[in-house]
């Protein structure tokens, strides 16, 4: 009867561990989409109860992107009716700009947020960027990598 207490234990255990486990490895098989555009703006959302919620640090405009989001995502299609483009950065997203052809320095969101420039000029910088739905809200377009060309 013992013995059995304890397999039993042992079992429960071996199953809630592997549970936990789960939960914080990266999934292989997930997809990211590359894109390109033009750097509109960046807006902290650290103090919004919903994107605190989500995991969303900050939101990213993005103008004259290709190929188009719209069309690669249909529930953020159908929740974004602006012309513009909008990704967030969670704490996933690594931000870099681009320093040589084949050299990249890492820089942070409020870093991303200076190279946007003047707001009044019509062309932002340049940026090329990753992106994947996010698992809890898939109007939501997770940046997984984002680099600053120019």
């Amino acid at each position: 009867m013992r013995q059995t207490r304890i397999l039993l234990f042992m079992a429960l255990l071996i199953s809630v561990i592997t549970a936990c486990s789960n939960k914080a490895q990266v999934q292989n098989n997930e997809l990211f989409k590359h894109f390109s555009g033009e750097l509109l703006s960046v807006v902290n959302q650290k103090d919004s109860k919903y994107s605190h919620n989500l995991g969303i640090l900050y939101t990213v405009t993005i103008i004259n992107t290709s190929p188009s989001m719209k069309e690669e995502y249909k529930e953020y299609n159908e929740s974004n009716q602006t012309d513009a483009e909008f990704v967030v950065i969670t704490d996933r997203t690594r931000i870099f700009r681009k320093i040589k052809d084949s050299t990249k320095q890492l820089i942070t969101p409020e870093e991303l947020e200076l190279a946007k420039g003047n707001e009044m000029l019509s062309k932002g910088p340049k940026i090329e960027y990753w992106i994947r739905p996010m698992n809890k809200h898939l109007n939501d377009l997770e940046a997984i990598e984002i680099t600053v060309m120019n």
